[in-house]
């Protein structure tokens, strides 16, 4: 009887793992801009653990922020005074927080603008 309810505890916490597994995501979100350009996440991993990133642009230079496991979080950017950023925002498992054609998610943000999002899972 022992053995059965062991073997039960440990099919629930399988699943409880595995069910968190299923709704994080890989986080990818990359910017481009003229110099001067930042962006700040917070993001949340699977456990409670929280990550904070950063990408400042030199001209023209793609910046990456890239996380495993993230289950959420919020994202904070300024354009350049001097230029417009370009802003990609990519994984099925997000929601898109900027409003893009389908089968893309990305946004121009005019110089000297800034905003912030939230990152969701989608549903």
């Amino acid at each position: 009887m022992r053995t059965i309810m062991n073997g039960l505890a440990m099919a629930v916490l399988a699943t409880q793992a595995a069910a968190q597994n299923q709704t994080a995501g890989f986080f990818a979100f990359r910017g481009e801009g003229e110099r001067g350009w930042e962006a700040t996440c917070t993001l949340q991993r699977v456990g409670g653990r929280t990550l904070q990133r950063e990408m400042t642009g030199p001209r023209d230079a793609q910046q990456v922020i890239a996380a495993r496991s993230i289950i959420g979080g919020r994202c904070e950017f300024r354009a350049s005074t001097t230029g417009p950023l370009t802003l990609e925002f990519d994984d099925t498992r997000f929601q898109c927080p900027f409003t893009s054609p389908p089968g893309t998610c990305g946004t121009v943000i005019a110089a000297g603008q800034s905003g912030a999002f939230d990152v969701r899972i989608r549903n």
